[in-house]
């Protein structure tokens, strides 16, 4: 039985399908074990996405232990400073991360990059989907554009990271609608668990998350959901995301929010080629 396994042979696998399914003989894990690095906190898509991974692998017999671990902050670059410093040549560790840390390299002017990992599989693609507190006054899309314009800053739009595809949505929204993106009042959490609980809990106006993050919330106070953006041709989800003024240019806008999994470089120094 190998003991330090090949990560990408085992998301190749993963990817293939190998999942759960009629539970017949246990089979025997064809690795010992397998790290994945989460680079934000518990709740969030990140997490999400290892955890799911993790069930899959062990239940399917490819790998016997799946440790999780969760390395919060700065948009996941502290994560990828960590993974990148500490994990270097090993190939028994992988690292789920999307777009939010993409940005947040160039927010943050992180000092290490994506270039010093190796990509070895996309994952998911998923909504984005902002959503207001079930008590809000408002109740369409038309009537939060109306809102926003009118007052941009009082409307406060709860998120993930600073720099993420969740502040570069409602950035997105702001210049469709005519309003300066500067004038956004986004309140930047460490990840879709804090984001969803502030929303759920009424401390901003709107909040902007991973259709997967909202669909995840068990509590029974399901914020509303107001529209839904993805990467390919965003649709409407709701009768009241109209295709008139702003909600049409809302309508319209696409982001692409996938989670993928790298591992680190086997070399000493960072990667030249993309």
């Amino acid at each position: 039985m190998a003991h330090v396994p090949r990560a990408a042979g085992v998301l190749a696998l993963l990817m293939l399908g190998v999942g759960p399914g009629p539970v017949r003989a246990q089979p025997v894990p064809q690795y010992q074990s397998l790290r994945i690095i989460a680079p934000a906190a518990p709740g969030g898509g990140w997490d999400q996405t290892g955890r799911v991974m993790q069930q899959v692998l062990q239940r399917a017999g490819i790998v016997r232990t799946v440790p999780v671990e969760n390395v919060p902050g700065a948009a996941g670059t502290i994560g990828l400073a960590r993974f990148i410093g500490a994990e270097r040549g090993r190939g028994d560790v992988v690292m789920v991360s999307g777009l939010i840390m993409l940005s947040a390299i160039v927010t943050h002017a992180s000092p290490v990059t994506l270039r010093e990992v190796t990509p070895i599989a996309r994952l998911t693609g998923e909504y984005e989907v902002v959503v207001v507190p079930a008590p809000s006054p408002l109740r369409s899309l038309a009537d939060l554009v109306e809102a926003f314009r009118m007052h941009p800053e009082s409307i406060s739009w709860g998120g993930g990271s600073a720099g993420g595809s969740d502040q570069i949505l409602a950035g997105l929204i702001a210049d469709a609608v005519g309003v300066a993106p500067r004038r956004v009042n986004y309140i930047a959490f460490s990840g879709g668990g804090e984001a969803m609980s502030a929303i759920l809990g009424g401390q901003v106006s709107v909040g902007v998350s991973g259709l997967a993050e909202v669909a995840a919330d068990r509590r029974g106070h399901h914020p509303r959901p107001r529209h839904f953006e993805r990467s390919a041709s965003a649709r409407p989800e709701r009768p009241d995301a109209r295709r008139t003024g702003g909600c049409r240019r809302v309508r319209e806008l696409a982001i692409d929010r996938r989670p993928a999994g790298h591992q680190p470089s086997r070399t000493a120094g960072p990667r030249t080629s993309d």
